[in-house]
């Protein structure tokens, strides 16, 4: 007879390349919090000679939440954007992309939240008859993954230079001038 039991709970925070004001909207940075529980049980026993049942049971648990580093403070909306934090899921900041610049803005990905279940049973008997060893058994799994995941659910603008290119030359304008003119692709 086993049993076993190990639970994890972690929590780490990732800083922004430009701290609290964000940075590339490529990394995750804020706050991801794991949990992990697992259970499991199992009984072998000899019936007699040449005749052994091994039973075991098991319950794994994973849970992740990862969320932006600004979630929940608005940015945005402090930064001058309005009508960016729309609800609750879109509270960071807002991801500014000028094209050949590093981007700022919070992480594209978030927020991002994992769940697992995972359920089994197994069951196996061993017979041993002379030379021969037989095993029949079953093994029952049951998984339920949930995975919630937006993308850029704070908003994203790119600026690519294409207000302020010359439109009689063909020559490019500059993704800076746009993103100063507020003027997004």
């Amino acid at each position: 007879l086993f049993t076993h039991f190990s639970f994890d709970n972690v929590s780490v925070f990732q800083p922004a390349e430009l701290g609290s004001k964000g940075g590339s909207a490529n990394n995750h940075a804020g706050p991801i919090k794991n949990r992990y529980e697992h259970w499991a049980a199992g009984w072998t026993h000899i019936f007699g000679r040449g005749l052994v049942n091994d039973f075991h049971g098991g319950y794994f648990h994973p849970h992740v939440v990862g969320l932006g580093q600004g979630d929940g403070l608005n940015q945005s909306r402090a930064f001058g954007i309005p009508n960016s934090d729309r609800d609750a899921n879109s509270t960071t900041m807002v991801g500014i992309h000028p094209s050949n610049y590093q981007g700022i803005g919070d992480t594209e990905y978030s927020p991002e939240r994992i769940s697992q279940n995972l359920y089994q049973i197994a069951d196996t008997a061993s017979l041993i008859r002379g030379h021969h060893n037989m095993k029949f058994g079953v093994d029952f799994r049951r998984q339920v993954n949930n995975f919630f995941q937006l993308q850029s659910s704070q908003g994203e603008m790119s600026f690519s230079g294409g207000y302020t290119s010359n439109l009689t030359t063909g020559k490019a304008g500059n993704a800076m001038a746009d993103m100063l003119l507020a003027i997004p692709s």
